[in-house]
């Protein structure tokens, strides 16, 4: 996400193993947050992981292609 604190991420499908892995994630972890975002509302989570944040500028993206160099991606349909 192309902010003034850049934000690096990888969103992966769907699938019913993320699905019963954030319900237990949810479950377990849940009471620990303030307040929670309304992204981790069912009908619009997506799964992503953050590779990223605040560890590079949008002037100089090299550090931020230096993290991802080398990822194999396993890319199904």
């Amino acid at each position: 996400m192309l902010t003034p604190d850049p934000l690096l991420f990888m969103r992966f499908t769907n699938s019913a193993f993320l699905k019963e892995l954030k319900k237990y994630l949810h479950t377990k972890y849940l009471p620990f947050w303030d307040k929670p975002s309304s992204t981790v509302n069912n009908d619009i989570w997506i799964p992503k992981c953050t590779l990223a944040y605040k560890d590079f500028s949008l002037n100089d993206p090299s550090r931020a292609l230096i993290l991802i160099h080398g990822i194999s991606y396993n890319c199904q349909t």
